[in-house]
């Protein structure tokens, strides 16, 4: 005798004269019911977890994040516009005019004569100190590279003249010395005692040279102050051009 509870025996069903149990017929699916599993399976990407509503923001939020990050990336390492507040460049580069800086070219190549450079000037935060030791950090100044590190640099009959010994008086060049062609500059070069360039730094000037503060005063400009090369200029359109 069985202890145990057991399911009453069910009686054949009518079309099975053999008594066996009937087999499930496949159940019915709608049309609709397939639209719908099939936007959920699609709705199970990385956020789809989160739900139709929030999800879609969520992705929204990550891509912005992404694109900003990149685009930081970009100007920190890579290239970053700059605009022009000043005269000192003129007429070369005018006031809002807009230029593109290659962050990284210094990088891969030595700061060369005629190259407009973007720096920090000498000073603290944002107040420039003539021939401070250290960097102003919170302004940028934008410049031309006159003399190289070694050079004696100085100002003589309109011209800017570079020599490789400092010449007996301090302000006559020698013979030795080679005057500087300049078509860009807006302004007479006016005369100033010659100077050495120290090793690793540089001796800037602004193209416009009597509206410029620049290593006349400011002096010379070592290599870990440069920001970078700008190398063209791209507002307005009007005045998109390359810079040398």
């Amino acid at each position: 005798m069985s202890t145990g509870v057991d399911d009453p025996a069910r009686p054949p069903a009518a079309d099975d004269p053999g008594g066996s149990a009937a087999t499930d017929a496949p159940p019915q699916v709608s049309v609709g019911d397939l639209r719908e599993s099939a936007g959920r399976r699609r709705g199970h990407g990385v956020f789809g977890s989160l739900g139709p509503v929030l999800g879609p923001w969520i992705e929204l939020v990550v891509v912005v994040a992404l694109a900003f990050s990149a685009a930081y990336l970009v100007q920190w390492f890579v290239v970053k516009p700059y605009r022009i507040p000043s005269e000192s460049m003129e007429n070369t580069l005018m006031v809002g005019d807009r230029v593109l800086v290659a962050r990284f070219w210094y990088r891969f190549s030595d700061v060369e004569r005629g190259q407009i450079i973007v720096f920090h000037p000498p000073g603290r935060g944002d107040e420039v100190i003539d021939k401070a030791p250290t960097a102003a950090k919170d302004l940028n100044f934008i410049k031309r590279v006159v003399g190289l590190p070694g050079e004696w640099v100085g100002g003589f009959r309109r011209q800017v003249w570079i020599c490789p010994t400092r010449p007996p008086d301090g302000r006559t060049p020698t013979a030795a010395c080679t005057a500087l062609n300049e078509p860009y500059t807006s302004s007479v070069q006016r005369r100033f005692s010659f100077q050495q360039v120290p090793p690793g730094r540089y001796f800037v000037m602004g193209d416009n040279r009597d509206n410029s503060d620049d290593s006349r005063v400011i002096g010379t400009i070592p290599r870990s102050w440069i920001l970078g090369r700008a190398f063209v200029t791209y507002w307005p359109l009007t005045r998109i051009g390359s810079l040398a």
